[in-house]
């Protein structure tokens, strides 16, 4: 949230910066095996593959740390 804040009000436009970070996610977080077939996605899907795929993993990215926080709630209440 605090990124997007940031982003939304200095009135970047979305083209700016939306590929590049996708692309760089993918290049340095995933070994080649792992990527191919997203770029095989992007390329035949065009533009709005990359938005699908993007909310895809920020969904599931959310989910995980909705449960880590959780987590260490519940951790900090038993001490």
């Amino acid at each position: 949230p605090d990124v997007a804040m940031k982003i939304h009000k200095s009135k970047l436009p979305d083209q700016a910066w939306i590929f590049q970070w996708f692309m760089s996610f993918f290049l340095y977080s995933f070994p080649i095996q792992f990527v191919k077939p997203f770029f095989d996605y992007i390329i035949c899907r065009k533009q709005f593959a990359i938005v699908a795929l993007s909310l895809g993993i920020v969904s599931v990215l959310e989910a995980i740390y909705a449960k880590c926080k959780a987590q260490i709630n519940l951790l900090s209440i038993n001490i």
